[in-house]
């Protein structure tokens, strides 16, 4: 399922965001999302679940203003004389589609369940390397892992490969991002970052004064956190062993499709403005979003965009992310070979 792909500021960086919130809203006293419109005979638990709900969307969503009066109408047609908070589960979805940002969803404790055992049943092998010639080949797949020791086995996986492939002294590389339709930025992050480069390489723009940027430095990986009024704070992510240090800056050919997304377009947009960098193949799914995942009390899940990923330059992305050089079949790889071997030769 594409929205459990989801890049978004890890636990620590949205627990400062959420803290900075409360902290804005706490004098303003409760207010029901819904105001003052009839919900008839529901039940206080089913109450309570949808006022948890859309009290996250209002205050968190990036789209936040789409949940206009017309809306809420809805919502809370929808919800009227619900007996139990399952009940609610259609004027949830309905306020998550007002949204219209594509990427926001509301999942059910059975699905998760389901999507969690089928994406491990179907998931392929992360990471892969190979030479042609004198260029490097590293191919990323989806992989979504929501265990710690899982994660930092996949940033060391991407990171050996990397290594591995680093020993044959290849003039350039090719990132194949095709088909990978996301997961956890932070191993991918992690794993490429002798490729992506020392610094801040791109980032997050939420609401408001604040922001988010993410940052690779001697084989760690961190988010920088700045709100309004508060010195700029650093959340340590992953790290890897040993990092690979390579010489200057090689050129990195990324390659992209119509799978490409999420968290693999974070990656696209990491590699956005930096030199001897180019992106070859068709424009990405188009969900260059981040998303904050709240578990609510039945274990239902409902993740909620927060804001768009920006480069290292500053550039907003929305939409599908287009190529530099637009190519379909083989000659994706091949076109990118060519490339990076006249940046060799350069």
């Amino acid at each position: 399922m594409r929205h459990r792909s989801s890049p978004g500021p890890s636990r620590i960086g949205r627990a400062w965001l959420t803290v900075a919130l409360l902290a804005v809203i706490a004098g303003c006293g409760p207010r029901h999302p819904l105001g003052s419109r009839d919900l008839g005979d529901i039940t206080p638990g089913a109450e309570a679940y949808l006022v948890r709900a859309l009290t996250i969307l209002q205050e968190e969503a990036l789209h936040a203003d789409r949940l206009n009066a017309e809306a809420l109408d809805a919502v809370a047609d929808l919800a009227r004389n619900a007996d139990s908070p399952a009940e609610t589960y259609p004027a949830i979805r309905h306020a998550v589609e007002a949204l219209g940002d594509g990427h926001s969803a509301f999942v059910t404790a059975d699905q998760v369940a389901a999507g969690r055992s089928a994406s491990r049943a179907e998931q392929g092998p992360p990471v892969d390397g190979r030479s042609v010639g004198s260029v490097a080949v590293l191919r990323l797949g989806t992989a979504i892992y929501d265990d710690p020791e899982r994660r930092s086995g996949l940033a060391e996986a991407i990171h050996g490969a990397l290594a591995q492939l680093a020993d044959d002294e290849p003039c350039g590389w090719v990132l194949d991002l095709r088909g990978n339709q996301g997961g956890d930025l932070w191993p991918m992050l992690a794993g490429t970052g002798p490729l992506v480069g020392e610094g801040e390489a791109g980032g997050i723009d939420v609401p408001g004064p604040s922001d988010m940027g993410w940052r690779y430095a001697g084989g760690k990986v961190s988010l920088r956190l700045r709100l309004a009024g508060i010195l700029p704070l650093s959340a340590p992510q992953l790290t890897v062993e040993s990092p690979v240090v390579l010489d200057g800056t090689p050129p990195v050919a990324v390659l992209t499709d119509s799978l490409t997304a999420s968290s693999a377009e974070a990656l696209v947009v990491a590699f956005r403005g930096r030199p001897r960098s180019a992106s070859f193949g068709s424009p990405t799914y188009g969900v260059p979003t981040a998303n904050q995942t709240v578990r609510l009390d039945d274990g239902a899940l409902l993740i909620v965009t927060t804001g768009v990923f920006v480069d290292r330059t500053g550039r907003r992305y929305a939409g599908p992310i287009a190529p530099d050089v637009d190519a379909e079949g083989p000659a994706v790889l091949e076109s990118a070979i060519r490339w990076v071997e006249a940046e060799c030769d350069a």
